[in-house]
């Protein structure tokens, strides 16, 4: 079931898509530029507690990352797969980590888990 949200997301991405070209260098400079802009305010914003404010600068970055990659012609189905690629190395990593197998590190003041010396 699509819910409002990814029914906006994809007439949006569907709304920019390119034939296939590139947008000019100025326009693309242009469009990153502003995208820093604003993922700077929402980053101040977070900074300050200002949860309206998060809000609107969320979705004004998601609609300009969404513009910077049809400007630059790149599939947002990549940027996903990408995404996911990243979370599922990053289970296997936890689940790593946690192996029954690993010995733990030893903790106290004469034992230490490094041979470096001071």
């Amino acid at each position: 079931m699509k819910t409002p949200a990814v029914s906006s997301y994809q007439a949006l991405l569907k709304s920019l898509r390119t034939s296939g070209k590139r947008q000019s260098g100025k326009y693309r400079r242009k469009l990153a530029a502003e995208t820093g802009a604003v993922a700077m305010e929402c980053a101040a914003a977070a900074i300050a507690g200002d949860q309206e404010m998060i809000r609107q600068g969320s979705a004004d970055f998601l609609i300009l990352m969404a513009r910077l990659w049809a400007a630059e012609d790149v599939s947002p189905d990549a940027i996903w797969k990408e995404l996911h690629a990243r979370i599922e190395a990053g289970e296997v990593y936890r689940l790593l980590s946690a192996a029954p197998d690993r010995r733990p590190l030893l903790r106290g003041p004469w034992s230490t888990a490094s041979t470096k010396l001071p």
